[in-house]
């Protein structure tokens, strides 16, 4: 990274001595250019290091958690196994009574359904059937 920044900085230099004719304000255009080139990599290097960090950090976790699958299968359960597991039995007692929250609100509204359609069955069955009109309009008739 230092040689691209040093390389980058020749090339405005020889650029700034070739030509005969640079006045100041060129010359300050440059080297402010320069410094916010060195801003940027700077900016650069602390972004990978921070990668970097986290990449360690994330590689120190996987190797715990193999360590601590094999542990498991061996029946060796390390603390940070033990507050795991009290974390998915947690887990696993929300999942339930969410699940059965939810159970209890669906059996709720069927019940109210059921009760509504009942009502409206109870609601036809009380009204009186009315003869169906014949063809004039006028109730038909049995004739025997």
């Amino acid at each position: 990274m230092k040689g691209l920044l040093c390389a980058v900085c020749a090339v405005f230099l020889l650029a700034a001595c070739s030509s005969g004719n640079n006045s100041g304000e060129e010359l300050r255009q440059l080297r402010s250019r320069v410094e916010r080139l060195e801003k940027q990599t700077g900016l650069l290097r602390e972004g990978m290091k921070q990668t970097r960090q986290t990449l360690e950090a994330v590689e120190k976790g996987l190797a715990r958690m193999g360590e601590g699958a094999s542990a498991n299968a061996s029946g060796d359960a390390g603390p940070e196994l033990s507050e795991d597991k009290v974390t998915k039995d947690e887990l696993d007692d929300k999942a339930r009574r969410f699940a059965g929250e939810s159970l209890d609100r669906l059996l709720d509204l069927s019940r109210t359904v059921l009760d509504r359609l009942e009502q409206q069955l109870e609601q036809l069955e009380e009204e009186p059937a009315e003869p169906a009109p014949g063809p004039e309009g006028s109730p038909v008739e049995e004739t025997i």
